[in-house]
């Protein structure tokens, strides 16, 4: 594989991605230095089709293919915790409480807060 990432063709693609692409995709923080196939060669992904490439900085690129040498499904920072619109993936997560709960849950503090007032609950002694 090593003489297909010095070919002029890829040279080509790879100085193309970092213009239309400059800024690390992983990050959204760092400057790209590195074009990354999203799904790896080996693994049936288009050597040269650009909807397979993204730009990452080094660290990002590095970190990508670590993960995937594990056998496991990089996840970039900027996703980390959150699904694809950006809503966290914990379904404890406020933001993913129905209002429903998230008024009984009121109710529940409310009513513990006022009992703690009154002197009816005690701490616990464990």
């Amino acid at each position: 594989m090593a003489g297909f990432y010095t070919s002029n063709g890829w040279v080509t693609i790879r100085a193309r991605q970092l213009a239309r692409e400059p800024i690390c995709r992983g990050c959204e923080r760092k400057r790209a230095r590195e074009v990354d196939h999203i799904k790896p060669i080996s693994e049936g992904g288009a050597a040269r089709d650009p909807s397979n490439l993204q730009s990452l900085c080094r660290g990002c690129h590095r970190a990508k293919t670590n993960v995937q040498r594990r056998g496991l499904v990089w996840v970039a920072d900027k996703h980390r915790g959150c699904d694809a619109n950006g809503y966290p993936l914990d379904p404890a997560h406020p933001w993913n409480a129905s209002s429903a709960s998230l008024n009984a849950a009121d109710d529940v503090g409310r009513s513990i807060t006022s009992a703690s007032r009154a002197g009816t609950v005690r701490p616990s002694n464990r």
